[in-house]
């Protein structure tokens, strides 16, 4: 997925994810996840050209109380609302931007939102504690 994101396929991304979260019932860490997701896949479409992106960010609640978000300064945040809301409005600050170190952030944040989601903690391959030798892994009669 950090390929993915890297890349700027955004709808690949999403995609991919939805692939591993259930159709419906997500947890709060799921949910921000596709979102923080889905906030770059509108961003990068405005940057584009696309303003029709702008009415679906503001159409969203979850997105439209990113962009509208207070001051308060709060570590914990995905995404910045200061940011969100200078790369939407203002046109001179994403001409300026560069937007292949966005994508790379943005791919770097992915495994802090793995973690908090616990749909993709739960089914993570746990290898024993133990040093492994070939016969623990190759089938039986193989040699």
């Amino acid at each position: 997925m950090k390929l993915l994101v890297t890349e700027g396929l955004w709808d690949d991304a999403l995609d991919y994810l939805d692939g591993f979260l259930p159709a419906c019932a997500r947890s709060f860490g799921a949910q921000v996840f596709r979102n923080f997701l889905l906030m770059h896949r509108h961003i990068a479409a405005v940057v584009a050209g696309d303003r029709a992106a702008l009415d679906a960010i503001l159409a969203d609640e979850w997105m439209r109380d990113v962009v509208y978000a207070g001051h308060a300064v709060n570590i914990n945040r995905v995404v910045d609302p200061v940011m969100a809301r200078s790369v939407l409005f203002l046109d001179n600050v994403r001409a300026c931007m560069n937007w292949e170190q966005v994508r790379s952030y943005a791919a770097d944040t992915l495994d802090r939102l793995v973690w908090l989601t616990p749909e993709l903690n739960r089914s993570r391959l746990r290898l024993p504690a133990r040093n492994l030798v070939p016969r623990d892994l190759l089938p039986v009669g193989l040699g």
